[in-house]
């Protein structure tokens, strides 16, 4: 007799308090074939998990076992050379969480390809020490990608590159103003991550070279530190462009995670910043991983701050950090995420649908316009807005997303 699994939800905000809420991680989800890929996202959504983070990088096809058809580094072959390939996959992408009331979190390029576990075009512009595909941190130190001015100018025009990028399924419109569907952007994930060296100022210039392009409401976070420490830096805090501060770390002490994202919290508040814990995780059968990482979720939802466990793929190892969607490890992430959405939250967090697991942008108005679709009231659409909020020339069309004051 199979045994039944139960998830006690209680009702526990006031009204008007704002809600906490939960994530996932998989870098390459969006290199996955159709089915597989809707497949993972309708369980996402089912689950209550709100937003998804991803990578823009070179993926090979049968990443960790998958049947990932691979990517392409937008630079593949040559710093400042672009292919826009992975970016068209990830338009695509981005209509698939949309249609699923999921957002992104989308990380523009990653500390360890420079030389760690990849090497991409920057490794050989600035000849940077080279240990791919068996990273060895103790010689992978990209001191000239972090320190060279040229480095960081050539980096920045990447990250410009990427946000002003424009998505046909949104009105053409330039992925840095999707808010509606992107959670937020982050330079680098773990950027300068192991290094003896780190230049302070590194994360917030590129902050700042990327905020003129990040509107609407889309959030710039930071991608994360090796470690507690590393993902708390003063500099992250002082940073004014920045808005939320993102926490890594794989210990499992409850306690330290505890009084680590106590100071973290008071920290972000004390600067205007918000916070996240955007990757931690266990090694080990289901059994074990079901007796690490929900402890972990609950000292953290405790102090009202978001969770992302990593990471979320189809197969799972149980020599990495990995799970898919085995109970109860799969159901206790799920009844996790779901009781995040009901309790309250130590942030504000408006650009979070907190409604429930299967809320979706588009709520539906009746009507029989597509989105984009010229409109001239909101009954017409499917959607069930009309509104020229997203609109490049001004004209009212079905607006999925669209600020209820906003629609007409």
């Amino acid at each position: 007799m199979a045994m039944k699994l139960f998830c006690l939800i209680s009702a526990l905000l006031i009204f008007g308090e704002a809600a906490n809420w939960g994530g996932v991680n998989n870098f390459f989800i969006h290199t996955l074939p159709d089915q597989s890929r809707h497949n993972m996202l309708d369980q996402i959504q089912a689950a209550g998990l709100k937003v998804i983070r991803i990578f823009i990088g070179t993926t090979y096809a049968g990443t960790k076992g998958s049947d990932s058809l691979g990517s392409t580094d937008p630079e593949q072959w040559e710093v400042g050379n672009y292919d826009d390939s992975i970016l068209n996959t990830i338009d695509q992408f981005m209509l698939d969480c949309f249609e699923r009331g999921i957002k992104l979190n989308i990380v523009l390029h990653d500390r360890y390809a420079l030389g760690c576990w990849g090497a991409d075009a920057y490794v050989k512009k600035y000849n940077l020490p080279n240990t791919a595909p068996n990273c060895n941190t103790k010689v992978n130190q990209p001191w000239n990608f972090y320190w060279n001015q040229n480095a960081q100018a050539d980096i920045d025009r990447r990250l410009v590159h990427i946000l002003t990028h424009r998505n046909p399924h949104f009105n053409n419109r330039p992925w840095g103003s999707l808010s509606e569907v992107v959670f937020a952007f982050a330079p680098e994930n773990e950027a300068q991550g192991w290094m003896n060296n780190p230049n302070p100022n590194w994360t917030c210039g590129r902050v700042n070279a990327m905020r003129p392009y990040v509107t609407n409401g889309t959030l710039i976070i930071t991608g994360g530190g090796v470690t507690w420490e590393a993902s708390l830096l003063s500099e992250f805090f002082d940073c004014k462009n920045l808005d939320v501060v993102s926490v890594h770390d794989y210990d499992l002490s409850t306690s330290g995670w505890y009084s680590n994202m106590e100071n973290g919290r008071n920290l972000a508040w004390n600067s205007g910043k918000r916070l996240i814990v955007e990757e931690f995780g266990s090694t080990g059968n289901v059994g074990t991983k079901s007796s690490n990482i929900p402890p972990i979720i609950d000292t953290v939802n405790g102090l009202g701050i978001p969770v992302m466990p990593w990471e979320f793929v189809n197969p799972a190892n149980d020599n990495d950090f990995e799970f898919y969607n085995e109970d109860p490890l799969w159901f206790s992430i799920s009844c996790r995420a779901k009781q995040a959405l009901s309790t309250k939250g130590a942030f504000d967090w408006p650009e979070i649908d907190t409604r429930g697991a299967n809320s979706t942008a588009c709520q539906g108005g009746g009507g029989n316009l597509p989105n984009w679709a010229f409109c001239s009231a909101s009954w017409q659409c499917q959607c069930g807005c009309c509104s020229n909020q997203y609109s490049n020339d001004g004209k009212y069309k079905c607006t999925p997303g669209g600020s209820a004051n906003r629609c007409i």
